[in-house]
């Protein structure tokens, strides 16, 4: 009896979890992600996965007409298919159970490895290799002319341009990381990127977000869940919030090395569910809870936003020069005293002053505050006046200006101008300006 209890116990158990797989057919080539459902694509066949019940059934044959759909990128628009060809611009519809080719294009192969998406019911695509050169810009394929156009993007930067990139559209906007472009230099070499971009379809412009070595492994296997992304880098699992830039690694586990990435990875209420290789040489879908996937953090870390050039950031800077520079011109205006032809300003008192005191105080200026007593009596003499009234006009003028001066600083304790003479040469004198280390500046 307990025998009996244990082997039930043991089905069960056995039961239980290889229900949690779907054994994918060898003639499968291609799938699409859609909420609950994934759709399977063989040469000539549809099926589809439920991923609720986690059963696999088969929809309906289809005629091909000849196109390797393996060449191609599957999107649903309308509850219709379209295969974009992944090199060039071709584009089929399955339509009454047949692939038929609905572009006037060409197959140019000039867009290897872009990102192909779908906004508000259309098809897009962004970059591609081709003829050892990238792409850096947005095409849209036109339903009405059924050809690829070049979309108008509004103002700079652009991102350069890249291939084999993680790219994910929502809220109006596309989201673009990492990737890998073509040495200008060199165009054998090839350069992994390690950026962020976003552009908005609302805007029609890019705006850099920010770069980093730790995201240099993220690539077009890459994938979103919430608002992380979740890539492989070398024998760790990262995860990378992109509204915090919080960074987290984990060990990479035993089903994660066995993913295939011939079928993306899918999200699906909380779990991941992907596509391994069997030793045995058979692919198995299979279901992860994070838990399972992820197991114990590494490491965690915050990745610096070093997008410094945002309009919001360049608004902050602009206000903060603007703060900045009326500080220093109220310093200026504090700690200086303003030189007019006729007055002199010092913060908010005036006083006026004549021709020759304006003469004398700019002769001062223009010498470091020192007038020697010939330089300042030359400043003021008249042809007309006999020498002694000439140094009696200087005398009073130096009176007068003192006077002024003690009014302007609200300061009668000092004389602003002095006589200065040598010990040495009692002939010898000159006058001294004192400005209270003001500066003084002429107008």
């Amino acid at each position: 009896m307990q025998k009996k209890i244990i082997f039930f116990i043991f089905f069960y158990i056995s039961c239980s979890f290889f229900s949690q797989e779907i054994l994918i057919p060898k003639k499968i080539l291609k799938s699409y992600n859609d909420g609950g459902s994934i759709f399977l694509f063989s040469k000539n066949e549809q099926l589809k996965i439920d991923i609720d019940k986690y059963e696999i059934s088969k929809l309906k044959d289809f005629n091909n007409n000849g196109y390797n759909i393996a060449n191609y990128y599957i999107l649903k628009i309308r509850d219709t298919f379209y295969f974009v060809q992944n090199t060039g611009g071709l584009v089929l519809e399955l339509k009454d159970n047949a692939l038929e080719r609905i572009d006037n294009s060409f197959n140019h192969k000039m867009q290897i490895n872009s990102s192909i998406f779908e906004y508000n019911n259309e098809i897009y695509r962004y970059g591609g290799y081709g003829y050892f050169s990238t792409r850096d810009f947005i095409v849209k394929f036109d339903f009405d002319t059924l050809e690829w156009e070049s979309i108008k993007i509004n103002d700079a930067p652009l991102p350069i341009g890249r291939f084999n990139n993680f790219y994910d559209v929502y809220n109006d906007n596309l989201i673009v990381i990492g990737g890998t472009t073509v040495n200008k230099l060199d165009k054998e070499k090839r350069i992994l990127l390690n950026d962020i971009w976003k552009f908005s379809f609302k805007e029609m412009k890019w705006t850099y977000l920010l770069n980093d070595p730790e995201i240099t492994s993220v690539d077009s296997n890459t994938l979103k869940f919430h608002n992380n992304i979740l890539y492989r880098d070398s024998q760790q699992i990262k995860v990378l919030n992109l509204d915090s830039y919080e960074l987290k690694s984990f060990d990479v586990n035993n089903s994660y090395l066995k993913i295939n990435n011939n079928f993306k990875t899918h999200f699906h209420n909380n779990n991941f569910h992907f596509v391994v290789n069997r030793n045995n040489g058979k692919r198995v879908l299979i279901k992860r809870t994070k838990k399972e996937l992820f197991g114990r953090i590494n490491t965690k870390k915050d990745i610096v936003n070093k997008n410094y050039l945002t309009l919001e950031n360049i608004l902050i800077i602009g206000l903060l020069v603007f703060i900045i520079l009326v500080i220093l011109l109220f310093r200026r205006y504090l700690n200086s005293i303003f030189l007019y032809p006729e007055k002199i300003k010092y913060r908010n008192k005036i006083v006026f002053i004549s021709d020759d005191e304006y003469l004398v105080l700019k002769g001062f200026i223009e010498n470091q505050n020192t007038l020697e007593n010939n330089i300042l009596q030359a400043l003021l003499n008249k042809d007309q006046y006999h020498n002694s009234h000439n140094i009696r006009r200087k005398n009073n003028l130096v009176n007068n200006l003192n006077s002024k001066l003690k009014i302007l600083f609200n300061d009668n304790n000092i004389n602003f101008i002095e006589i200065y003479k040598s010990e040495f040469d009692k002939r010898y004198k000159k006058y001294l300006l004192y400005s209270k280390d003001l500066k003084i500046v002429i107008k």
